[in-house]
């Protein structure tokens, strides 16, 4: 019987599967529990020059019925804009039909990449 290690990924977890930039976006494409989750993180700016000057924007990108949705939260450091994406997310899924995610350890993938601090 093969024994579990910790630093095994259960399964169910978050992953990676792709990171890249599109532009000054850095587009972290998931799987989590058999379903897509493409996480888009950017610098903003009151003034729309997007220099980071002012924080950062974080969309999340699901799908329900082949209809792309967009949650996206603005803060001043990335892990908060991702807590604020998480919140709303879980607080608009349902209706939206949106899938179910743990947050946390969608925190913990981004933050194996360096993606959030």
């Amino acid at each position: 019987m093969a024994r579990s290690t910790s630093s095994e990924v259960e399964p169910t977890a978050p992953r990676i599967v792709m990171q890249y930039f599109r532009g000054d976006i850095l587009v972290c494409e998931m799987r989590c529990a058999g379903t897509s989750l493409h996480v888009h993180i950017s610098h903003t700016s009151r003034d729309g020059t997007g220099d980071g000057s002012d924080g950062w924007r974080i969309e999340a990108h699901g799908k329900v019925s082949d209809e792309e949705v967009v949650i996206s939260e603005s803060r001043t450091t990335r892990t908060a804009a991702l807590h604020a994406v998480g919140d709303a997310w879980n607080t608009r899924g349902a209706e939206l039909g949106l899938s179910t995610y743990d947050w946390n350890a969608v925190a913990v993938a981004l933050r194996t990449v360096r993606a959030i601090e």
